[in-house]
């Protein structure tokens, strides 16, 4: 049975396969993500134009959502004496 370090021949092309992996990560990136800045500081541009509903619904979600107010309880919606 062979040990984590004795030499064998799998050891090697593991150890050869790391260090291709490390000598690509350091290489330079193959895309460039753009940063927040970079983002905000270009418009969106829609690809199509869109329906007056759905403008209604994208203007009503950029606001901001409101704290709604707390709901009453179901038994005190009763109205009227309580039932004997």
């Amino acid at each position: 049975m062979h040990g984590p370090m004795d030499g064998s021949p799998d050891n090697d092309g593991i150890e050869r396969r790391l260090r291709e992996i490390t000598a690509e990560l350091a290489g330079p990136a193959k895309f460039k993500e753009p940063s927040a800045a970079e983002r905000t500081s270009k418009p969106v541009q829609a690809t199509q134009r869109m329906s007056w509903r759905n403008r209604r619904k994208a203007k009503r979600l950029r606001q901001p959502v409101r704290e709604s107010r707390p709901t009453r309880p179901a038994n005190s919606r009763r109205t009227g004496p309580a039932p004997s």
